[in-house]
């Protein structure tokens, strides 16, 4: 083989390397920005501390609230997250005028806040029918900011995505659809993510990070093993070339 034939496979070889490294990088780039998250999968709801006379209970691995009958639960975890994104699923009963609260950034004693309203009966104080609205509290306030009503019974299992980029920019996501965007940036700290049920509504799949994708709800989830992938499969092309080379010397 000349000089100029081998040079071929160390190309490949650097090549091959280069893209193992950027992707495990990017890998770890990726799970960096998560600050906290919790699947209930291991049973329990661990750092998590109820509200009051409150009372949650894990079923199916969700966070189901198991008070009494109209009674208000609430729930809250650490988190100093207010720019960034928040994804969650909610579980929500099938019972008018039955709602939920998922107080996406939340200060101490119920506000300052911005908390997500569920609605799914057909009448409520905050709005005419079963939806979702935004409801900021500050020391003055307490009103709807954003709202989106489907027009029909909402209710059952649920997906939201909530970015918030350094400009206040909010986009709410549902189900993979964005419903709600605003601009808001009178409340810029955190304390807690809290979410406020009555009986039988659940939250499940939470994840908080601290730097907002550009396309939460169209970005397909990554490949499960990725970085492993890119290593068996870049490793044996650049050997591969290798032998066709040798043969052709």
């Amino acid at each position: 083989m000349t000089r100029k034939n081998s040079i071929l496979p160390r190309l490949l070889m650097v090549s091959a390397l280069a893209l193992i490294i950027t992707t495990l990088l990017s890998a770890n780039n990726t799970s960096a920005a998560i600050v906290w998250q919790d699947n209930f999968n291991d049973g329990d709801y661990d750092g998590w501390t109820i509200e009051g006379l409150g009372d949650f209970g894990i079923t199916s691995n969700a966070l189901i609230a198991t008070g009494s009958a109209g009674v208000w639960n609430f729930i809250r975890y650490p988190s100093t997250v207010a720019f960034g994104w928040w994804s969650f699923d909610v579980l929500s009963e099938d019972a008018p005028g039955n709602h939920s609260y998922v107080y996406i950034i939340s200060g101490v004693a119920e506000i300052p806040n911005y908390r997500l309203a569920i609605w799914t009966g057909s009448y409520s104080t905050w709005a005419s029918g079963p939806g979702v609205s935004v409801i900021k509290t500050n020391t003055t306030d307490n009103f709807s900011i954003a709202e989106w009503f489907p027009g029909t019974a909402f209710s059952g299992w649920h997906s939201y995505n909530v970015t918030r980029d350094n400009t206040g920019l909010f986009n709410i996501y549902i189900d993979g659809t964005l419903r709600l965007t605003f601009t808001d940036n009178e409340i810029t700290t955190s304390s807690y993510f809290r979410f406020g049920a009555q009986e039988n509504s659940g939250i499940d799949n939470v994840v908080v990070n601290d730097s907002p994708p550009s396309t939460p709800s169209t970005t397909p989830p990554p490949i499960p093993g990725f970085p492993m992938v890119a290593i068996l499969t870049a490793i044996p092309l650049a050997l591969g070339f290798a032998s066709l080379m040798r043969r052709r010397k």
